[in-house]
């Protein structure tokens, strides 16, 4: 994937110097925005360190970023994830060190200085987003926009936790606390979304200083109505004229263009179909745009040759099966009772419980699947709660709508025997 990037970063109109901070760098497929925060110049130097030092860590790895991006498997992919944790932390660890805290504990607050850190390092067809802070990284595809990062930040945890309204949540005291940053702390947990690039995706990293004067709509209307290049300046311009009381940072990133090969534009269009077919079933209705991508990330994608026994009943399995093309017959007791196509789904039970399967599902044709295994799936919600909570809740739903028709037919089923016996 082609990629193209610019930015500005701009004082504002109230504050005396600019402790934002952002770094392109497309050799690396690098792009990071930092809000730093600190006495004196702390900020400044907090958000500089943090960017150079994550390209300094991650262009010594080109080798493995490179190797990732021809042969995104599983393996290279946790082998990137590791690198980005690890340049994060190391990048923390530089500015905790830098400020003198350890040298001093009891003036360690005085002396404490960090930043918020979002980035986007594009491999290939992929990206890894990283995030630390309130600072935010959103996704423009298909004329929708769909924020990728969650703001560590109090107001956003008392949001989460319905303690504070969205109305309150505009005049809170406490609007600017940051609960996790690099370099406040001697170590730090970045958040890594792997997400799969689209031909046309256009991506906004940007500081609170955009964001608190200009929601979403704003945002999307601006970048629909300017030329990339643009953006930046139109960007800055509309947060100045709605106060500008912080430092303003917009960067964007624009995916592929109209030279884009057909390989390109092949896997844009299977990544379409991907996120189209997991949001019409019914476990997964409800997910939000970025756990779609998180679920994306740990779903394998297998094919299968006509004949092939997917599932044999009475055999106990762990996968849930989404058919992307091609078609399946499905057999009870060796009696042919369904045929299954594209955006058909089969085992999700499976994925709950170790019970037997209920049918046969046979291939009729080349099959393309989507298979999600129980233990990546139960790894991945453990670190998740509230996508946990809506899967399962999705689960109850979709049980009790089951139990409700099995009833329906068992009362009709009863009425039928009593009028054929007259009872």
């Amino acid at each position: 994937m082609r990629c193209h990037a610019f930015g500005k970063t701009d004082v504002g109109r109230t504050r005396s110097h600019n402790e934002d901070y952002f770094l392109l760098d497309h050799e690396l497929g690098l792009f990071v925005v930092c809000d730093g925060m600190g006495g004196h110049a702390g900020g400044e130097v907090a958000s500089e360190m943090a960017a150079k030092v994550v390209a300094i860590e991650l262009r010594q790895q080109m080798s493995t970023l490179r190797r990732y991006a021809q042969h995104p498997e599983g393996d290279l992919r946790a082998r990137v994830r590791s690198l980005l944790q690890q340049a994060v932390r190391k990048a923390c660890r530089s500015i905790f060190d830098s400020s003198g805290a350890t040298e001093d504990p009891e003036q360690a607050d005085s002396k404490a200085m960090g930043t918020t850190l979002s980035m986007m390092l594009v491999c290939g067809r992929y990206a890894f987003v990283v995030h630390v802070g309130d600072s935010r990284v959103y996704l423009i595809r298909n004329g929708a926009m769909h924020q990728l990062t969650e703001d560590h930040s109090l107001v956003s945890e008392m949001l989460r936790q319905g303690l504070l309204s969205k109305e309150s949540a505009r005049s809170y005291p406490f609007a600017n606390f940051v609960t996790r940053a690099v370099g406040t702390q001697a170590e730090v947990e970045p958040d890594i979304l792997h997400i799969e690039l689209m031909n046309g995706d256009t991506y906004l990293l940007c500081s609170d200083g955009l964001t608190k004067h200009a929601g979403d709509a704003d945002l999307l209307a601006a970048i629909e109505a300017n030329e990339l290049e643009q953006l930046p300046d139109v960007l800055v311009f509309m947060a100045n004229e709605s106060g500008g009381d912080d430092n303003i940072t917009a960067l964007v990133v624009g995916v592929g263009d109209e030279g884009s090969t057909t390989q390109t534009l092949r896997h844009s269009d299977l990544v379409a179909k991907k996120l189209e077919i997991l949001a019409r079933i019914p476990i997964f209705v409800g997910l939000e745009y970025k756990d779609m991508a998180k679920l994306l990330e740990i779903i394998e994608m297998r094919s299968a040759r006509p004949q092939d026994v997917l599932v044999r009943e009475g055999e106990l399995g762990e996968e849930m099966y989404i058919i992307l093309g091609g078609r399946v017959d499905v057999y009870k007791q060796e009696q042919h009772i369904n045929e299954l196509g594209p955006g058909d789904f089969f085992g999700e039970l499976s994925i709950i419980d170790d019970i037997p399967r209920s049918a046969t599902v046979i291939t009729r044709e080349p099959l393309t699947l989507l298979v999600l295994e129980r233990q990546r799936l139960f790894g991945h919600l453990e670190k998740s709660p509230k996508m946990a909570a809506m899967i399962y809740w999705a689960f109850l739903r979709r049980m009790s709508m089951q139990i409700r028709q099995k009833d329906t037919e068992l009362y009709q089923l009863r009425r039928l025997l009593g009028m054929a016996t007259g009872t």
